[in-house]
């Protein structure tokens, strides 16, 4: 298990590694939302609208779930894909001046190598390269309850959209699932950042995780579930939804790249479709 809570500027930070973590913070003893939210489980024909499927009956089937395709959620993903159609990033590209040494042409003699027999003729070409760095995509798939599944969902499709336009364009990325509360904990005074990254730089693209890690059906049980995990007692339920970056300090525990990009605040498909062009134009200027 490597989840750490920290306590900074009076609010949470509450760091989890990928989904690997998942069932230790659903099945923790001091989980005292477990019986609550697997009763909801049970009942998920009714809140099919909140969670996003009904399928899920425990925790045990919600893990199994997480490692499986959702075919809702690709289906969501793919309608991103076509309202997107051809946008794309031209590759940041830079030129340097290499020098050449040649036997009869140059701009100016080298004498070292006149004096030594090698070609001595001294000359510079521009030479054309492609700057690809890496950047952070940090998505909030948090809302407030009466935000329904579908809803929620935009935001997570934007980020994996933008994901997938920036690793097509040969840009690696790293990938932050987030949420962020205020008025949770300590009598409603504190609040806090979840944070879990489902993919460092250097790994593939795998879309069915990125879908689970950012489904409703996951952020309202395991997300939810990580609220106790600060030796903090909840307050006023689970707090309010809050923007990431109303929370500056904790973001930068999180990801202190200064090209980071957040996508947040998506509850609809034009919300989304938004996200994902400002999204790539910040990353086509920063490269």
């Amino acid at each position: 298990m490597t989840i750490s809570t920290t306590l900074i500027e009076n609010n949470w930070l509450i760091q989890m590694d990928g989904l690997h973590d998942a069932p230790a913070v659903l099945d923790r003893p001091g989980n005292i939302f477990r019986e609550k939210y697997e009763n909801r489980l049970a009942r998920a024909d009714k809140m099919a609208d909140w969670f996003g499927r009904t399928d899920l009956t425990n925790f045990s089937e919600l893990i199994e779930a997480m490692h499986r395709p959702w075919a809702y959620g690709q289906n969501v993903v793919d309608r991103m894909h076509r309202d997107l159609d051809g946008l794309q990033i031209n590759k940041p590209k830079s030129h340097r001046r290499r020098v050449r040494f040649s036997e009869d042409d140059g701009a100016e003699i080298c004498y070292d190598r006149l004096r030594s027999g090698n070609p001595f003729w001294r000359t510079t070409r521009r030479q054309l390269r492609t700057s690809l760095k890496p950047v952070s995509v940090l998505i909030n798939i948090g809302g407030n309850g009466g935000r329904t599944a579908d809803e929620l969902l935009w935001a997570a499709s934007a980020g994996i959209s933008t994901v997938e336009v920036l690793e097509a364009a040969g840009i690696r990325a790293e990938v932050f699932v987030c949420d962020a509360v205020s008025r949770c904990w300590h009598n409603c005074t504190r609040g806090g950042l979840f944070s879990m990254q489902v993919k460092a730089a250097s790994d593939p693209l795998d879309r069915d995780t990125l879908i689970a890690a950012t489904s409703p059906w996951f952020f309202r049980n395991v997300f939810f579930s990580a609220h106790t995990l600060p030796a903090d007692d909840c307050s006023e339920g689970l707090g309010r939804h809050a923007s990431l970056e109303s929370m500056p300090t904790l973001i930068n525990r999180v990801c202190s790249d200064p090209r980071r990009i957040i996508i947040e605040n998506c509850y609809t498909r034009s919300d989304a479709g938004n996200a994902v062009r400002n999204a790539i134009g910040v990353a086509s200027a920063a490269a």
